[in-house]
Parts: structure tokens; sequence; C-alpha cells
């Protein structure tokens, strides 16, 4: 397993153009290799230099900023910190200045605490990983990468807007074109992170960055993992966020695959248009069991205005069985685009909702309770108890009758 200093400097060679990350992963495995048998490891720089990978002068730059790095504190060598963004799990994100371009960014640092973990800052370095990967208009870019002032940091492409969770937070629902529009930029992302082997695995709404452009960005590959890659997501683990879980995210299954992020960003487009999430309940498992074993109330009966083709899609992105779902970003988008044309979508089945379930399944503002299952299940049992209780009355005065008449005829 290589050393956090390791993963540190294939990605600020990467980010600085000196490495091809396939070089670059390929020295680690030789380095792990060459470890084998009790034999002391080789170091990295060594192994680049003699495979022709970087150059001596390369190497020793990148060494030389991670060593003031180390030596320096409090500040982030190269960036003027702006203004506090966003706080996280895995650090504080920042608006800032890189000096050498005056180019805006945001600047994600991992606190001091957590870089005394190896695990943490492993974890750090693959969002960065994940997301320069990937070559995308709807994925924020990742800009730069390193180590300075104690703190392991990187850069990403400033986002002028705001996260599609803001809006909500503001409104309590978005324009059916509009969430047309964002889910399709999404779902174009989704299809470029498959095409780079990389699943989200966490997508939400305060993960997608709509810009002042009307464009839709994919942010935080935190949890981000290559599709063949079960070093982390082992079955029974489950990560990501309850609200947005797959059902075979919340079981642990492994391998996720892009119908994972499928499911996710269908539950982020039936909350934006309908401003309610499909599943809640009081606690993370309970809202976990209600995306394994419930159906959603169709997002139609939510909101009467929605068109039949988008509630088609979002159905078919939530269906239970991934292979029910869309089997791929490209089937759902092809079918997102026929919808924003106000055509029929390709892969989802249109249906006329009927008006008895509609009513039965929407929220009701009345003081008489909607029926439901529950309350006929409690009406037939009411039904039958009153016939058994007449069935046994009939029988006493039967039995009192013959008891009087034989006394008479005694």
């Amino acid at each position: 397993m290589p050393g956090s200093s390791d993963t540190l400097f294939i990605e600020m060679a990467v980010a600085k153009g000196y490495l091809d990350r396939a070089h670059g992963e390929e020295a680690l495995n030789i380095q792990t290799a060459t470890a084998g048998d009790g034999a002391s490891r080789r170091p990295l720089r060594d192994v680049l230099v003699e495979s022709g990978w970087m150059t001596k002068e390369q190497v020793s730059e990148i060494s030389g900023q991670m060593e003031e790095g180390a030596a320096k504190t409090g500040r982030i060598e190269g960036y003027k910190l702006l203004s506090k963004i966003a706080r996280g799990g895995m650090g504080a994100v920042y608006k800032a200045e890189r000096e050498a371009t005056g180019e805006t960014v945001a600047l994600k640092i991992l606190p001091r605490r957590m870089a005394q973990k190896p695990g943490f800052v492993e974890r750090f370095l693959r969002e960065s990983r994940a997301a320069s990967k990937i070559r995308s208009a709807y994925i924020v870019r990742t800009i730069d990468v390193g180590f300075s002032g104690g703190y392991y940091y990187f850069a990403m492409e400033y986002v002028q807007g705001e996260s599609v969770d803001t809006t909500l937070s503001i409104d309590s629902s978005i324009a059916e074109s509009k969430a047309l529009r964002i889910v399709h930029h999404i779902a174009l992302a989704l299809r470029h992170a498959g095409a780079a082997g990389m699943v989200h695995r966490d997508i939400k709404p305060g993960n997608i960055l709509v810009g002042k452009d009307g464009v839709a960005r994919l942010a935080d590959f935190g949890l981000a993992r290559d599709i063949q890659d079960d070093s982390v997501a082992q079955t029974g683990v489950t990560l990501g966020t309850p609200n947005y879980m797959s059902p075979e995210q919340a079981r642990g299954v492994k391998p996720l695959d892009v119908r994972s992020d499928i499911y996710s960003l269908g539950v982020t487009f039936y909350y934006m248009v309908t401003g309610a999430l499909p599943f809640q309940a009081e606690t993370s498992l309970l809202t976990m069991l209600k995306h394994l074993n419930e159906q959603p109330v169709a997002p139609i009966t939510r909101r009467s205005d929605l068109s039949r083709g988008c509630n088609a899609v979002i159905l078919k992105m939530l269906a239970k069985d991934r292979d029910k779902r869309y089997q791929d970003a490209s089937q759902l988008s092809t079918d997102i685009e026929l919808v924003m044309e106000g055509k029929q979508p390709k892969f989802a089945e249109t249906t006329e909702p009927k008006p008895e379930k509609a009513a039965e399944e929407a929220p009701v503002n009345r003081a008489e309770p909607a029926h439901s299952a529950e309350g006929t299940h409690k009406r037939g049992h009411g039904r039958w108890l009153s016939v058994g209780i007449a069935l046994l009355l009939i029988a006493l005065v039967g039995t009192m009758v013959y008891v009087l008449f034989f006394q008479v005829t005694k």
C-alpha cells in the first residue's frame, strides 16, 4: 500500500504535467512489487527516474515543494484565501486566488487533525485524483494539488453560482424545464465519468453546482471509486447519503455501477420538481429501509402540472431493481432530450395515472384522512368482526329459545 507522501507526490507531478497518471500508478505497482519477501520498498522517485517517466530535475522540484510545505506553517503557498465557501466532512472549501495566474479557484483544505491519519489523507487525495481523471464540461475540474503550511490541499474550478441544495432551500421546487436541463447535464457528467471507469456514489443536491451560465456541474468526488476497485466498497459497508442512496448501495452490494448514481440522481430529480423527498423517515436506518422496500408516490400526483414524460423518466430512474432502471447514462440523456422537446421518452413507459389512484396517493388537505391500504385493511377487519358478533348473538338467542321451549314442554 503506497504511503500518503508517495500518493501526494504522484498527484502533484500529474497536476504539473510532469507525469502521466498511468505511469504514476505503474510506478506505485513496481514499488509495491519490489517490497516483497521482506525487502525494503524502493523509493518512488528512483522508480520514476529509472523508468524515464520523470527527470531528476522534475523529481527534485516536486520533492522540494513537499519539503517546503512541511516546514512552513499557517499558509498555503501560492494562494490567497478570500472567503470561506463551505465546510464538509473532509475539510473547508475557500474561495481563493491563485497567485501565479490570478485565477479564482475553490481551494479545499484538509484539517490538520485529519492529516495525521493516512486513511483520511488517502480519501482526500482520492477526490482530486478521481475528478482529474475525467474530462467533462459538467464536472468540476481539478487544477492543482499539494501540501503547504502543514496542510494537504487541492484547487478546483470555481463555479460562480449556487448548489441545487441552496436553490431548494429558497424555493420550494424548481420548474420542470430547468430541472430537466440540470439533470441532463449531470447525466452527461455520469456518461463521461463512466467512460473513465468511475462511479460517484454520493449524488445529491449539495453536490450539483449550477453556474450563472446555466451549466450544472457535478462536484465532490470524495466517495468516488473506480468501478473495478472493491478495496473500500466491501459487502456490508455502506457509504453515501441515506436520503439519496440506491437500494443496492443501502445493502452494501459491490461493485456499484452507474445505475446506482442514476437512482440517486432520480431522487434528486424527484425532490427538485416536487419539493419533497420520495422517502424520508426519523432515522437513517428507517430511510434506507424505505428505499429498499417501498414504492415512491408518483411525482405527478404531487405536482399535477408535471408532464407525463418527466414523471415516467423519474419513476424509471427510481426502479428498485437496477436491471429495470436506465442501464447507462446515454439512455437517460436520450430520454431527457426527448422530454425537453415535448416528445415521449424512448426507454421509459408513460402511462396515464388513474384518478382514483392519484387521489389516494396525493397529499390531502381535508379533516377526513385519505383512504389508505391500512385503512381498508382495518375496515375489512371491522366488517368481519361485526358479522362474527351478529352470528354469536343469533346462536345465544337460539339457545335461550330452545331452553325455554324445553322447560315449557317439560
